[in-house]
């Protein structure tokens, strides 16, 4: 016998652009996966300061923390990295 779930697929949802708190908190309370922040050129572009402070707020919430990624374009490795340290994406 089958179990259907295991037939069903798997679907991962991140909710990118975010900029305010209550943004992030509304993806959370919708079921994202995972939040994004923009550090590419872009109206939707959070500073790594901006960044750190959401992810911070994000994390000190109780329950499931969706994990918190960064879009990146054209940005050195080395770059990439201290803003991983700085923000915590």
């Amino acid at each position: 016998m089958s179990d259907s779930r295991q037939d069903t697929p798997r679907v991962a949802v991140k909710i990118c652009g975010l900029r305010e708190a209550a943004h992030v908190a509304a993806a959370v309370t919708a079921g994202a996966g995972m939040v994004g922040f923009v550090f590419a050129p872009s109206k939707r572009r959070v500073t790594p300061a901006e960044a750190a402070a959401l992810i911070a707020g994000l994390r000190a919430q109780p329950g499931t923390v969706p994990l918190a990624v960064g879009l990146f374009v054209n940005t050195p490795p080395e770059e990439i990295a201290a803003m991983v340290a700085a923000t915590g994406v």
